[in-house]
């Protein structure tokens, strides 16, 4: 089942390219998924027509202008006529959203995959979706609201934060298990500096 992941953020198109290179590698998703790099730039040719008339589900994340450059008009015009399944985050643009073809609550999973991102949620937004179009039961995990912050002090006693605890009904924040695998690699290499310049 071809899904195609269209981006102008630099970012989000590295994470997506590398989780669904890893997921093929594994034979986990179908090596017809792609990931596109698009610009404002971009120009509408052929090749576009054939590759997004041949695809089951197109996800687009679009930032800066809005969606009326050339290129984006023409893709939301054939994905309409077409009636394929798409979901287009503009976030910062007046359109802000687009969609068609997927419920409220697929959208919403779909939404907390990429807001959450991290390389667990992407990975398991492509087979997600893959799930989906395929009509199987869903079997991936939810998606992960993965902290990037938080209070900590190797030193601390409890008592330091009673205050929080009292005034915000939170407690103690561990520092995550440096070997935990949903840190993802950048996240285990920050753990890990962290502990060596906080050890007691």
């Amino acid at each position: 089942m071809k899904v195609i992941f269209l981006t102008n953020v630099i970012r989000r198109m590295g994470m997506m390219q590398q989780t669904m290179e890893k997921l093929q590698q594994e034979g986990k998703l179908d090596n017809a998924c792609a990931c596109r790099w698009i610009t404002d730039a971009t120009v509408w040719e052929d090749k576009w027509h054939k590759e997004l008339s041949s695809s089951k589900l197109v996800i687009m994340k679009w930032m800066g202008t809005g969606l009326d450059t050339p290129f984006l008009q023409r893709c939301v015009s054939l994905l309409k006529q077409l009636r394929l399944p798409f979901y287009i985050d503009a976030a910062g643009s007046k359109e802000g959203e687009l969609a068609q073809g997927l419920t409220p609550e697929q959208l919403a999973v779909i939404k907390k995959y990429c807001m959450f991102g991290g390389e667990i949620n992407y990975s398991n937004l492509w087979l997600y979706l893959q799930q989906l179009l395929q009509g199987e039961t869903i079997t991936i995990d939810e998606p992960n609201p993965i902290h990037w912050c938080g209070i900590y002090h190797p030193r601390a006693s409890d008592s330091r934060y009673s205050f929080l605890s009292r005034r915000m009904g939170v407690g103690r924040f561990d520092l995550p298990d440096c070997d935990d695998r949903r840190a993802g690699s950048t996240g285990r290499q920050r753990c890990l500096r962290f502990q060596q310049r906080h050890a007691a």
